[in-house]
């Protein structure tokens, strides 16, 4: 009885994974030191939100600059927010009209670690694929 199983798709979706869970891993690492090193920190206060699909809100935040004035500006955050809520974010001189709001540690932890996770079974999948594949060649020679 033939086997269904096709390592070309086991190598196809593990390579795929692996390359998907490097360039995650690597832009929320670049992003996050960018701005922590970079950025300039400023203290937040939510002034207005619109909620879309799926809950997914754009919030517009304000904070003041050293020059003393209130400065509105896009907020990339991956928490939900209300109106008048405060918290600290980083500004980069080019653009202050982004706030980037980083995440606590043990949020980025979880994160990295699902990456992380999803690279190894990415990986894994790349092995048995092979496996699978060196395995079947060897059987058709005998």
């Amino acid at each position: 009885m033939k086997s269904k199983v096709n390592p070309a798709a086991f190598i196809v979706v593990g390579v795929i994974l692996v390359l998907i869970s490097a360039f995650l891993v690597y832009s929320h690492k670049n992003t996050t030191e960018k701005y922590q090193k970079d950025g300039i920190e400023v203290d937040c206060v939510t002034i207005e939100i619109k909620s879309g699909r799926k809950g997914k809100q754009t919030v517009t935040g304000a904070y003041i600059n050293d020059k003393g004035e209130t400065v509105t500006a896009e907020v990339t955050r991956n928490a939900k927010s209300y109106v008048g809520e405060e918290y600290k974010g980083y500004i980069l001189p080019g653009t202050p009209n982004k706030v980037y709001c980083p995440l606590d540690e043990s949020t980025d932890k979880v994160m990295v670690i699902a990456f992380y996770g999803a690279g190894a079974a990415g990986g894994l999948l790349l092995i048995i694929g092979i496996i699978v594949s060196i395995v079947r060649k060897r059987g058709s020679i005998y």
